[in-house]
């Protein structure tokens, strides 16, 4: 043995040891892999007998009650084998396409669904890229409510001699409440909901228009810049965008220019307070007979005085996009881009895409003696629309009442309940689900309003576009749909 302090013992069991345990670690290695290869195996044939499942979803519910082409995709934890059109089923019957890419399933609704509604999809003999068990992939669509505003002017005098404020109310499609009020003022003219506020034009004291921004948290209103003795007219918005448009008539000032009916646009993301000009063809305010916002987007169509038509993005700087001269506006198709127009030869929708322009075809409704046509609105361009007729009875009295057409029928769809009661207006949906009727009894009074005159009192009816029931009324007008 050695006597060298600095030198360690020699043990010669120690690389014995170290070899007992290469060999264990090397078994225990080689059984954790097997038995991952056996439940890698296990998983894989498991997935082979259940088939594709869903692991993830992408839909915007907000986005399918207000546009068409709204898209659910559905993720799979799988690539999948080509899906076709007769493995697509929605309850209740909603059209739509669908597409497979990978492991994605996108399902396309083609037109806008129904408010506060339940849809099931089901897309059935889902199979692999690779072969395996077939499964049937689903998802419920829940499709939200909606806030509704209504207007309702208050003719009552209050004890102290001043005139009760007019009051703008939050509604919903259920119940029976007359709702929170959100606004009030001595006269109000006329009003468009936003996303976070409503813009109100109120009437002051000698005749001159106010256009505010009232926001829907119950802030402090901020009224516009407006020239003096100016008038508001033909108030639209476009929600998605966040922008008012408004037809503008006043005076001269140090600052501006006089303006008749000119176009003005305000960005409410800019909050300056500030409205501008849509510039025509001159460079001068663009003077209109009519306008509306194209659904879902930050352009405008306008109609000038000569009947002319023209396009713009009020949030681009291009130019006006001229769309030929027709006698009237008539609004767009819902749920897309066409524009309905009239002439004398009759309506043709534009599509603002490739200006091209098509003729409709609305079958005409069925006589039941004399009948007086009244407005109509198209819901879609293969004669889908909805019409006001009135009819006169054998002792001369007259009756209004909507018909709605569609796939070649035409019935009634609503008649006044009570005899001398007359429909004001009316409008749809922007999902065209409801018809939105003002009715007028025989007994209302003119409310003398100078822009937007009415009657006092008046209920709006939401009467449901497929079955023709009421679904609720509101006392007053000007339903926000129709704004």
């Amino acid at each position: 043995m050695s006597t060298d302090p600095g030198r360690a013992s020699a043990d010669p069991e120690r690389p014995r040891a170290q070899r007992r345990a290469a060999r264990r670690f090397a078994r225990t290695l080689a059984a954790t892999i097997a038995a991952l290869a056996v439940a890698a195996a296990l998983l894989g044939v498991a997935g082979t007998l259940r088939g594709p499942r869903v692991e993830s979803v992408e839909f915007d519910p907000a986005g399918a009650v207000s546009r068409a082409g709204q898209r659910l995709v559905l993720h799979a934890n799988q690539q999948l084998a080509p899906v076709a059109a007769r493995q697509l089923v929605v309850r209740p019957a909603a059209d739509a396409t669908v597409t497979s890419t990978e492991a994605a399933i996108t399902i396309t609704f083609t037109g806008i669904l129904r408010y506060d509604a339940r849809y099931t999809v089901q897309v059935r003999d889902v199979r692999g890229a690779f072969g395996g068990a077939s499964s049937t992939l689903e998802y419920d669509v829940r499709t939200p409510g909606v806030d509704l505003y209504v207007l309702h002017r208050d003719d009552r005098v209050a004890p102290d001699g001043t005139k009760e404020p007019d009051t703008i109310r939050r509604a919903s499609l259920t119940g029976t409440e007359a709702g929170a009020v959100v606004f009030g003022a001595p006269r109000i003219q006329e009003y468009v909901a936003l996303p976070t506020a409503l813009a109100v034009v109120t009437i002051a004291a000698d005749g001159t228009d106010a256009l505010s921004l009232a926001p829907l948290d119950g802030g402090a209103p901020q009224e516009l810049l407006l020239p003096s003795h100016a008038h508001v007219d033909m108030i639209a918005a476009s929600p998605a965008n966040d922008l008012l448009g408004f037809a503008l008539t006043g005076d001269a000032t140090t600052s501006s220019p006089a303006v008749d009916n000119a176009l003005y646009v305000y960005d409410l993301a800019l909050g300056t307070g500030v409205p501008r000009p849509v510039a025509g063809l001159d460079g001068a305010p663009l003077q209109v007979m009519d306008w509306e916002f194209v659904p879902g987007t930050s352009s405008l169509v306008a109609q000038a005085y000569d009947q002319s038509l023209f396009l713009t993005d009020v949030l681009a700087s291009g130019p006006l996009t001229p769309l030929g001269a027709h006698a009237e506006l008539d609004g767009f198709v819902p749920g897309t881009t066409r524009a309905i127009v009239t002439d004398p030869a009759g309506q043709s929708t534009i599509d603002l895409s490739s200006g091209a322009v098509a003729p409709l075809r609305l079958a005409a409704p069925p006589e039941r003696g004399i009948v007086y046509p009244g407005k109509l609105v198209v819901l879609g361009a293969a004669g889908d629309y909805v019409q006001e007729l009135v009819r006169t009875t054998d002792d001369r009295t007259f009756v209004p009442y909507l018909v709605r057409s569609s796939g070649g029928r035409t019935r009634t769809l609503y008649e006044p309940p009570t005899s001398g009661t007359r429909i004001q207006d009316y409008c749809v949906s922007p999902n065209g689900q409801y018809a939105a009727v003002e009715t007028v009894p025989d007994t209302a009074r003119p409310d003398g309003y100078p822009g937007a005159a009415s009657f006092s009192p008046v209920t709006t009816n939401l009467v449901d576009l497929d079955t023709g029931l009421v679904r609720r009324s509101f006392d007053g007008f000007q339903l926000s749909w129709c704004r």
